[in-house]
């Protein structure tokens, strides 16, 4: 489906996030996983590299710091600008969820 493209995947060391990269790896996407446990993402790139043909970056990133959007786009745009390919998908995974009645 996504073929030679690349997928951002925040919150990528575990949970949905890593579960996402199997399931995107499947499909022959490209990978950059996002998350603050860089050992982790390591550990789970080789995993499936060993699987997969793809390519994998993986960047240690807080998303909770309001200076980390910026730049990690930036780091994204240093990693596949020279080559002109782009993020395809973006899963947005990563941060804790709040609960609670909507209208609180």
């Amino acid at each position: 489906m996504f073929g030679r493209g690349w997928a951002l995947i925040t919150g990528a060391s575990s949970g949905f996030g890593v579960e996402f990269a199997w399931i995107l790896a499947a499909q022959g996407c490209n990978l950059i996983l996002v998350a603050r446990r860089k050992a982790k993402m390591e550990a789970l790139a080789e995993l499936i590299k060993q699987q997969y043909r793809i390519t994998i970056h993986v960047l240690a990133a807080d998303l909770a710091l309001p200076e980390t959007p910026t730049s990690l786009f930036q780091s994204v745009q240093d990693l596949l600008s020279p080559s002109g390919a782009y993020v395809s998908v973006l899963i947005n995974n990563a941060g804790v969820g709040h609960y609670g009645d909507f209208h609180k």
